[in-house]
């Protein structure tokens, strides 16, 4: 009421679904990826942001199965109550690189599960961010607008780091 009031609406549950290590309880965590579902349709928003877990210990392709399962479940979950995934790449989840970003968005392959694109997340990966988002930029429904610098590692201000933050916005409006 107090946003409707105020004429604020909400554009995105920014969840911290899939911040967990893959080999934690997904039940529960499937659980809580509900509530997450129901906040956004409490807001009026549609789309909650997640990501694709951790996996400390493990070599991310000895856990890809498991991650594109859990996604896969979220996504159907997500499309049946009218509900956009935005998966954001974050350092040591399984989608920490471009490639594995795209991986788990050409398998899930669904309208309902899209890319949230962090370029200050990608800078901490190691990651050449421009091509990053020439590779994910058909997927690309949503912008965190950060920066980083890589060394010495640390978010800054939008523009002040090694994302190109400008040319990333300027071909997203291109396109």
């Amino acid at each position: 009421r107090q946003l409707d009031a105020a004429g604020i609406a909400v554009s995105c549950i920014g969840s911290p679904i899939g911040k967990v290590q893959i080999r934690s309880d997904l039940e529960q965590h499937f659980r809580r990826f509900q509530v997450a579902l129901l906040r956004a349709d409490q807001f009026g928003c549609a789309a909650v942001r997640l990501f694709s877990f951790y996996h400390e210990g493990e070599d991310a392709a000895t856990v890809r199965d498991i991650v594109v399962k859990q996604l896969q479940r979220m996504t159907i979950a997500a499309a049946e109550a009218g509900i956009v995934l935005l998966h954001e790449n974050e350092k040591g989840i399984y989608g920490d690189t471009p490639q594995r970003c795209l991986d788990l968005l050409t398998v899930v392959d669904h309208p309902n599960l899209r890319a949230a694109f962090d370029p200050a997340n990608f800078v901490q990966s190691g990651v050449a961010v421009l091509s990053a988002w020439e590779l994910l930029a058909e997927w690309g429904s949503y912008f965190h607008i950060k920066d980083a610098v890589a060394d010495p590692a640390r978010v800054v201000p939008a523009g002040l780091g090694d994302a190109d933050v400008e040319s990333i916005l300027r071909a997203a409006l291109a396109r």
